[in-house]
């Protein structure tokens, strides 16, 4: 049985602009001579000086040739891609089809989406790379994202329970009458699941009409026409976008239960009506 699609509720992601782009598990595994440190200076093919090595290459090329196995340049680590010297002379560039590293607190660390507390009372993914916030209960914003001085903020309509933290997940129960609402982070993102239980909670007129708080610092809304919304900033580049609601049934996985899961999906991420929001750096992806 379908249910009508409940205004505001749903699945959203919330993802930067470096998830744009669509690789593999290891996507593009180069290899490239690597500069010896002794040789004259390179030259490239049209004919200016290449860049010199720097010492962490050098360093990096000397160890890995000392002991036979790669070792990785720190100077060349991006959050969705590392490169390696190899003993052979040569580098391998390793590229992610999500982060695996993040250096959102100034230091690099392994990027990772499982579900913390936070001194605040906030809860969040715990090495996210960038502000990724989800409330801890009460009536602060449901989930906030900030990237360099934008922000983008989802309060739901009433005060939350405390969540239930599991894995990368958040569960908020009973945020109506046999309504749960479940938040799956991501390092670069987040998704929102809002559980419908039964059938009498999907005619509650409540859940037909939810209708979420959106708060903005530096960006400006907007709605492309399709469903999705974008929020970009005074130079007109998308920093965060939500695409269309979407809604499905899943099945019962027994004989007396028949739970019935609405999503959608907003401009910044995945997430609830509105459509999931995701965080775009206009740089790159």
């Amino acid at each position: 049985m379908k249910y009508p699609q409940p205004i505001g509720c749903g699945r959203r992601r919330l993802t930067t602009a470096l998830l744009a782009l669509s690789f593999s598990a290891v996507a593009g595994v180069g290899v490239q001579a690597f500069p010896a440190a002794a040789a004259a200076p390179a030259v490239a093919e049209d004919g200016s000086p290449s860049a010199p090595a720097t010492a962490s290459e050098n360093k990096a090329a000397g160890l890995a040739a000392k002991t036979g196995q790669p070792v990785e340049i720190l100077d060349r680590r991006e959050e969705d891609a590392e490169t390696f010297a190899n003993p052979d002379g040569t580098t391998t560039r390793r590229q992610y089809s999500t982060p695996v590293w993040t250096r959102y607190e100034g230091v690099w660390k392994k990027a990772d989406a499982t579900m913390v507390r936070r001194p605040d009372g906030t809860v969040g993914p715990a090495s996210p790379t960038f502000g990724i916030t989800f409330s801890g209960g009460g009536t602060t914003p449901l989930a906030s994202m900030s990237k360099d001085d934008k922000r983008l903020s989802l309060s739901w309509p009433t005060a939350l329970p405390q969540p239930v933290l599991e894995g990368n997940t958040a569960l908020y129960k009973s945020v109506l009458p046999d309504v749960d609402l479940k938040v799956i982070a991501d390092v670069d993102g987040f998704a929102e699941d809002l559980i419908i239980n039964t059938p009498q909670a999907a005619a509650d007129p409540a859940v037909q009409s939810i209708k979420l708080g959106i708060s903005s610092v530096g960006v400006t809304l907007a709605d492309d026409g399709t469903g999705s919304l974008t929020a970009t900033d005074a130079d007109g580049n998308v920093v965060f976008s939500a695409l269309r609601p979407r809604m499905w049934e899943q099945p019962a996985t027994t004989s007396t239960a028949a739970k019935k899961t609405l999503a959608a999906s907003s401009a910044a991420g995945d997430y609830p009506v509105p459509p999931p929001w995701a965080s775009r750096s206009p740089a790159t992806r």
